[in-house]
């Protein structure tokens, strides 16, 4: 055999091998990096974005109309003070009606004849009381009438003699097409915690509590402007070397989509 016959060889190195020391040297710099300083590894851009935007105070609240907070957060908490609905009203269009008169309805004894004694708009006050075999006239959010428990729904339900009784074909439970105080909205729930951003539903809820004013971080007030001489602005022929400003017009924007209150700054030429 050959001097070399029988020998170990030396084995080339491995691809990548010198590589792995330093990938997991850098994986564990990013662990030991606080969160900003990984972001800024990672994604330089968005992370010194996001590194300089935590460093901002958030700014001092303020009351302001509740007209004038769409877009805003809210700074503290909001608790309801009111029931929602405020009163026993009706759900339906229909008539109001006590439930018992309707429970012996079967195939053999047919409908129930209920004399009809008023209506009930809604925002209006019902001062009769609703006997034995009797009903009225009902609309959507009118208050229930005292002695009625149950209202059946217009569609489910005839009238006879100029309107003066009312047909129901079908029994009712009591409290059916009923909404009692505080179904949507008790006292004491949270309407809008600390950091909520004010929608256009919001302000309903909180108009809806009677609320006029609220506490909020007020919006941002951005001012942008465009540097340096080689730019113009408006319509016209170019002179030569300039060029339109289309940035300022962009961010205008991006500020006024984000509600933000804006200023437009203008062009600002070098002065170095």
């Amino acid at each position: 055999p050959g001097p070399t016959e029988g020998a170990e060889r030396p084995r080339s190195p491995r691809r990548g091998g010198a590589a792995v020391p330093s990938i997991l040297s850098g994986v564990g710099l990013a662990l030991s990096l606080p969160p900003w300083g990984f972001w800024i590894l990672a994604f330089p851009a968005a992370g010194l974005l996001w590194w300089r935007l935590t460093a901002c105070e958030p700014l001092a609240p303020r009351s302001l109309p509740v007209d004038e907070a769409l877009g805003c957060i809210v700074s503290d908490i909001v608790v309801a003070t009111e029931p929602v609905p405020p009163f026993v009203n009706s759900s339906k269009d229909g008539y109001a009606l006590r439930a018992v008169d309707t429970r012996a309805l079967d195939s053999s004894r047919g409908p129930v004849r209920l004399e009809v004694v008023g209506s009930i708009m809604a925002g209006t006050r019902f001062d009769a009381v609703i006997g034995p075999g009797q009903a009225a006239r009902i609309m959507t959010g009118a208050p229930i009438p005292t002695g009625a428990d149950a209202v059946c729904m217009l569609e489910d339900s005839r009238v006879e003699a100029d309107g003066g009784i009312v047909v129901i074909e079908h029994p009712l439970a009591e409290g059916e097409s009923v909404r009692q105080p505080g179904e949507d909205v008790a006292i004491g729930d949270v309407v809008a915690t600390a950091g909520t951003v004010l929608t256009p539903g919001h302000l309903g809820v909180l108009a809806n509590q009677g609320v006029v004013t609220v506490a909020v971080h007020p919006r941002p007030r951005v001012g942008v402007l465009s540097t340096g001489d080689e730019l113009a602005s408006g319509p016209g022929p170019l002179a030569p070397g300039k060029i339109r400003d289309a940035n300022r017009h962009t961010l205008l924007a991006l500020v006024r989509r984000e509600g933000w209150d804006w200023v437009d700054l203008g062009i600002v030429g070098d002065d170095e």
